[in-house]
């Protein structure tokens, strides 16, 4: 595993993963209703960016060290496929956590939570895998 590809593929991956959840969430979903009920005043103002970016951080690490580490994917479209994969996993557990112990995600909102990290993780994986296999072509 070498260390430089990772770091690069993280980086990558923490661009296209926040890029596209500022898209998708702030843009486009900004003002859609996922939550169950009305609820008073949730979300922070401002936001914490710097919290959004380390959890992008995350993502991203998990996927490259996956991909790298353990599952040797190293193509856009096998890293699109994986990425989606294990987005949607992961989404759909958010969801599920959120809808089940707080109302701030209805049934409605966990399925869209699910989605929106397929996207996302598909998008990013595919960039990761690409910039990991860069490194095997050199």
């Amino acid at each position: 595993m070498k260390t430089k590809s990772i770091i690069l593929a993280t980086i990558a991956g923490t661009i296209v993963l926040f890029g596209l959840g500022y898209l998708f969430y702030i843009v486009i979903l900004g003002n859609f209703d996922l939550t169950i009920k009305s609820i008073a005043k949730i979300e922070r103002d401002p936001i914490v960016f710097p919290a959004i970016i380390l959890m992008e951080i995350t993502y991203a690490f998990l996927i490259s060290f996956i991909f790298n580490k353990w599952a040797g994917i190293s193509t856009f479209y096998t890293g699109l496929k994986a990425g989606a994969f294990i987005g949607l996993l992961i989404g759909l557990s958010v969801g599920l956590e959120y809808y089940a112990t707080t109302y701030l995600l209805s049934t409605k909102g966990v399925l869209l939570n699910a989605l929106t990290f397929a996207i996302r993780f598909g998008i990013a994986g595919g960039v990761i895998a690409f910039i990991l296999g860069m490194e095997r072509v050199e």
